[in-house]
């Protein structure tokens, strides 16, 4: 007597409709996923908070790299009296390829300085120290959008004055989906680092 082979239960129109349907529910939560991840990201890396601006402040500091949009940001309030002194994050060569930058130390209001490491962490250290060597309490700090939650995480781990964040108008440096990834990888590595 001959037994008959059963069906191969891996194929058949059930098993294919099954799977089409288990890759359409993954495609779904995917997008659903990226989707929420987007709308999570826009109050913190495309309108972020930033506050009115002060009427005075003793510092404006530019968070590198000292693109002329931020620079003109600082420049405008030191112009306008609401900022006394403009500090400029300036890592090694940067303070000769900026045009901006041209003033630095020609002016005692104009500072330029690298910080240590060259890292928002390392920039939050810079305006630290020299708040405590000009006597600073209070500083603008200025940023692209993308950067101003971190930056203000950081600036208010070192800095002990009054802070205030404001953001230049300029895009985001490689585009929207890369600053999402870099800068929600760098805000978890600074929530996971305390201190300054």
């Amino acid at each position: 007597m001959r037994v008959a082979n059963p069906p191969d239960a891996g194929s058949g129109p059930s098993t294919i409709a099954r799977r089409i349907r288990r890759i359409r529910r993954i495609g779904i939560v995917a997008l659903a996923s990226g989707l929420l991840y987007v709308l999570i990201g826009l109050p913190i890396f495309v309108f972020p908070a930033t506050g009115p601006l002060p009427a005075h402040v003793d510092v404006a500091f530019v968070l590198g790299p000292p693109t002329q949009a931020r620079l003109d940001v600082a420049e405008r309030l030191r112009r306008s009296g609401a900022a006394t002194d403009v500090l400029v994050s300036a890592p090694g060569p940067a303070v000769t390829t900026f045009p901006g930058l041209a003033g630095c130390g020609s002016t005692a209001h104009l500072i330029c300085a690298a910080p240590t490491p060259t890292t928002t962490r390392g920039e939050a250290r810079l305006l630290a120290r020299e708040a405590v060597a000009h006597h600073w309490t209070s500083a603008v700090v200025v940023t692209m959008p993308a950067h101003i939650s971190r930056a203000r995480l950081l600036m208010q781990r070192c800095f002990s004055g009054t802070l205030t964040m404001a953001a230049s108008d300029e895009g985001p440096k490689y585009g929207w989906p890369y600053q999402y990834l870099y800068q929600t990888a760098a805000t978890a590595k600074a929530l996971l680092t305390p201190g300054c």
